[in-house]
């Protein structure tokens, strides 16, 4: 081979090699990431909540009560998890004050995670939890959830008319906790709203007759409304064509909320609908602060349910 041939060699596979260098060699190892090094927070979170369910079916209205205390402390990346795991999305509806968002089907937005051989999720022990209502104070006992058991570690608090706590109306709640080496000590109020009373749609009491929405049409809601400050939310849900809709709206707690006709307009054909609820809440909520808890949050929910037709 002459030099210039030799030259010529020699610059191919240089070239190539360049080439391998650049792409990568089909056959190499892939240099492997470094472990996630999970950045692990911790979260209190309070729940009191009175449900009232109305239904012309029923000979009074089904009301219940429970207060639960569960202390999370999980990978920052497992929040959405958390909030679908323990409901905590339900009253931080992004919408401006009296406004709805059009309706919409309900898609599931959270990943399932297996936790096995990852980072658990992890429900902290608070020491001796306990709730001082109307010059009463009641223990609030730990429970295992089996159902859980599978993605979560630990315990939570919870406690119902049961165990003797109530709903008492504009009562304040003080919850307590005796701490233990992971979460100081830690001591939290809130006052609890007041009854819905009586919520009428369309000026139908739910209770009297099954009220109707119409599609295209203004509704009006009406409520005792309490104008302190609370948040109210209304939220519309049904099933389309075996799939979950849902209509919600933000507003004022003034005892009236017009649902404007442009909203109910984007309902569905009635005729594929089924299982159309409605749900009101008011929202009351404080944080709280404790060593051990990177966020603390006391919620009081008041909640009217009722079923209705399109």
């Amino acid at each position: 081979m002459t030099k210039t041939g030799k030259g010529w060699l020699a610059s191919a596979i240089c070239a190539g090699m360049m080439s391998l260098l650049a792409t990568g060699c089909p056959n190499a190892p892939e240099q492997s990431s470094p472990p996630h090094s999970p950045t692990m927070v911790s979260r209190g979170m309070i729940a009191a909540s009175f449900t009232r369910y109305v239904d012309i079916e029923l000979i009074a209205p089904f009301e219940q009560f429970d207060l639960t205390g569960t202390f999370v402390r999980y990978d920052a990346d497992k929040t959405l998890t958390v909030d679908s795991l323990f409901d905590n999305r339900s009253a931080d509806v992004e919408l401006s004050l009296d406004s709805c968002a059009m309706p919409a089907r309900v898609l599931e937005t959270t990943p399932h995670h297996n936790v096995a051989g990852d980072t658990p999720i992890e429900l902290l022990d608070v020491g001796n939890l306990s709730v001082a209502f109307s010059r009463i104070i009641k223990p609030i006992p730990t429970r295992t959830f089996p159902d859980l058991l599978r993605m979560i570690v630990g315990v939570m608090y919870t406690s119902d008319e049961v165990q003797g706590v109530h709903f008492r109306p504009g009562e304040t709640y003080t919850l307590s906790a005796s701490g233990t080496v992971q979460v100081s000590p830690f001591r939290v109020s809130l006052d609890a709203p007041g009854d819905l009373g009586d919520v009428t749609v369309d000026g139908i009491m739910p209770g009297d007759q099954l009220p109707f929405i119409r599609r295209g049409e203004d509704v009006e809601l009406t409520w005792e409304g309490e104008g302190n400050g609370d948040e109210l939310i209304a939220t519309l849900t049904w099933m389309s064509m075996d799939t979950p809709w849902s209509l919600t709206c933000k507003m004022r707690d003034d005892g009236v909320f017009v649902i404007p006709a442009a909203v109910t307009a984007g309902i569905p054909d009635p005729l594929t609908c089924s299982d159309e609820e409605f749900t009101v809440s008011r929202v009351r909520q404080m944080a709280f602060r404790s060593a051990g808890l990177s966020s603390g949050s006391f919620r009081f929910v008041v909640t009217t349910v009722f079923p209705v037709t399109f």
